[in-house]
């Protein structure tokens, strides 16, 4: 299965760096916990000491949010079970990393 990624920029400076969409392959019956290990592997997601968290949304629905391991030992959050397959949680086959003001979803 094939997911597009994509993300906000966490800076100025990342707005002309780039890149801000990618493909990741994973199998359909793969869970969500699985597609997010993955992400953070190819270091896609940036991060800055005043953005140290970002969520993960498909469809207009958080998905879960991800701690940066450089500003925090917190673990990912996800608002679905970590083990649901990615066929079920990732709608359209889009996940859209955005940061977020305010109290968690």
């Amino acid at each position: 299965m094939e997911i597009q990624i994509s993300r906000q920029a966490v800076c100025a400076a990342d707005d002309q760096c780039g890149p801000f969409d990618m493909i990741v392959q994973i199998d359909p019956s793969g869970s969500i916990q699985e597609l997010i290990e993955t992400l953070e592997r190819t270091n896609f997601l940036q991060f800055s000491s005043s953005h140290t968290s970002i969520i993960g949304v498909s469809d207009d629905t958080p998905v879960v949010r991800v701690h940066s391991r450089f500003f925090s030992q917190k673990q990912n959050e996800y608002f679905a079970p970590a083990t649901s397959p990615v066929s079920e949680v990732v709608k359209n086959g889009h996940l859209h990393f955005k940061f977020q003001y305010g109290p968690s979803p």
